[in-house]
């Protein structure tokens, strides 16, 4: 009997235990010290779980399965059956890092797969399980680091696949499994770096695409993904390097598209993008190295246009867009060291100008603004130290001018509103 086995659960030095037993467990309750030292050693003939396992997520223990947080076991001999009354093996494995190979079990009555193997660091292949009854597989495969091979599942009922082979970072190939019930996609591949291409998966059903491909840094194209029914698609794409152009896809619905593009440090080119129901578009583009242009973008609906292009640093033109409805633009495209021309727009509901162009070195001109709705235009133009020809804003209700024009070494005058906001009376 391994002293470590014995001192993770606890069980006396010396005590007698007898090996070979069959186990029932009907509850959480029937779980014994005994048998996690028999789960641990493999010293016993068979398990039979006849309970269905659910998430608890309580102090460090993920689920009620007798498998959670395992961390010594590395293979499984005994005989697993699930009983009639598990239609849940949710967290059955969770956090048992050293498995390596998952045993073969019946799951033709199991609905839930939940974070079934969160944390198993060491499986390459996920069984061929029956999961013809499937409904929720969120989180089944999450941070399984070395999953490499993932065979053909009946998942025609599943709804959620958040979280579903997220961090599976040596994984390369996606199966084609049904997806025609899914609404749930939430950070399905987040993090899987060797994933370079996806199936046509049917998404006609799916509202939430957050994070998605979050840091699929080696994905470089999507087929055409049905976003009809989608309402919310944050940080997507985030982090995908290789990607060259943002997939064409119908953007139009989507409500919350904040961080989509963010760090795509491939892109160079977007022509026209349709996201006119969207209402944040903050961070979509940031940290797009690599953007020289974006045509036009129509925004009819957006309130937050934060950091929108922010260090877009080749980007040489800001778009056409609708900012009729906007708040906030604040730093949306700060240090964006290319800019040369920014359109005239409509601002006038906006509050907050905050170094909305702060360290846009090659900017030399700047239009015409109705800006009848600012409050805020700390360091609007900081360090635009190539500034030489302001255009008119509307300054009445303006509070706060703070390094407006800090660092515009070319800006021979200053606005008579700029020196009558930063120098009246307290």
């Amino acid at each position: 009997m391994p002293a470590a086995a014995v001192k993770e659960f606890g069980v006396i030095r010396g005590k007698t235990v007898s090996e070979n037993k069959d186990y029932i467990l009907n509850s959480y309750e029937d779980i014994t010290d005994e048998l996690k030292l028999h789960l641990a050693t493999g010293t016993l003939k068979s398990l039979v779980i006849n309970y269905s396992l659910k998430i608890i997520n309580r102090d460090g223990i993920v689920s009620d399965s007798p498998f959670s947080n395992l961390k010594t076991i590395r293979k499984i001999s005994y005989k697993i059956i699930l009983g009639e009354n598990c239609r849940s093996i949710a967290g059955l494995f969770a956090n048992c890092e050293n498995l390596e190979i998952l045993p073969q079990l019946n799951t033709e009555k199991i609905e839930d797969f939940s974070l079934m193997c969160l944390n198993c660091h060491k499986i390459r292949t996920f069984p061929a399980y029956d999961t013809g009854r499937a409904r929720n597989m969120k989180g089944m495969l999450e941070c399984c680091f070395s999953l490499e091979d993932v065979p053909m599942l009946n998942t025609s009922g599943v709804k959620d696949f958040s979280y579903c082979f997220s961090a599976c970072g040596k994984l390369e190939t996606v199966p084609h499994w049904d997806t025609s019930e899914a609404e749930n996609m939430d950070s399905m591949f987040d993090n899987c770096y060797a994933i370079a291409t996806i199936p046509q998966f049917n998404t006609s059903r799916v509202k939430n695409f957050n994070c998605m491909f979050l840091c699929c840094t080696g994905l470089s194209s999507v087929p055409k993904l049905d976003l009809s029914s989608g309402t919310s698609a944050i940080s997507m794409f985030d982090s995908c390097e290789q990607m060259p152009r943002i997939p064409e896809l119908d953007y139009s619905g989507l409500k919350k598209v904040s961080m989509m593009f963010m760090g795509c440090q491939s892109l160079r080119r977007v022509d026209s993008l349709d996201l006119s129901s969207a209402v944040d578009l903050s961070y979509l583009f940031a940290h797009c190295t690599s953007l020289e242009s974006v045509e036009e973008i129509k925004t009819g609906s957006c309130v937050l246009v934060r950091n929108t292009f922010f260090g877009c640093a080749k980007l040489e033109k800001m778009p056409r867009m609708d900012l009729g409805n906007a708040m906030d633009i604040s730093e949306i495209c700060a240090d964006c060291t290319s800019l040369k021309t920014v359109p005239a727009l409509n601002v006038s509901s906006v509050q907050n100008f905050n170094h909305a162009f702060s360290g846009c070195r090659e900017l030399t001109d700047f239009p015409d603004w109705n800006t009848a709705g600012a409050i805020n235009f700390t360091g609007m133009f900081e360090n635009c130290e190539n500034l030489r020809n302001m255009g008119r804003l509307k300054t009445d209700t303006a509070e706060i001018f703070k390094n407006m024009f800090r660092g515009c070494s070319s800006l021979k005058d200053l606005p008579d509103y700029y020196l009558k906001g930063v120098f009246k009376p307290r």
